[in-house]
């Protein structure tokens, strides 16, 4: 199981056969309840790694008090999921490991 930190706040992060949100079946969803986010394992590797890093920014907003809509928290999640692709490799690094560009 995978564990990430906002702030002081830890969230586990569980990867599950079926992800349910209001009775019905997405890719991911949050629970503040128990500070946790389920990936649904039955899409691909870069559809978990899309939900995961639009579940995070879920967590951001609760945990700074922001409010976005859905519409934007999935826009981020897909322009941070570019930023952070392969052809930008030179800057994923710069960011993630402090080295020099």
């Amino acid at each position: 199981m995978m564990k990430y930190l906002i702030d002081w706040r830890a969230y586990d992060v569980k990867f599950v056969e079926v992800v349910l949100h209001d009775n019905e079946a997405c890719y991911g969803v949050i629970q503040q309840s128990d500070q946790s986010i389920k990936i649904a394992v039955t899409q691909p590797g870069s559809q978990q790694r899309e939900a995961l890093l639009h579940e995070i920014l879920h967590a951001i907003e609760v945990h700074y008090r922001l409010d976005f809509k859905e519409g934007e928290i999935h826009l981020l999640s897909v322009g941070l999921m570019q930023l952070f692709a392969e052809k930008n490799k030179p800057i994923r690094e710069w960011l993630c490991n402090s080295k020099s560009l």
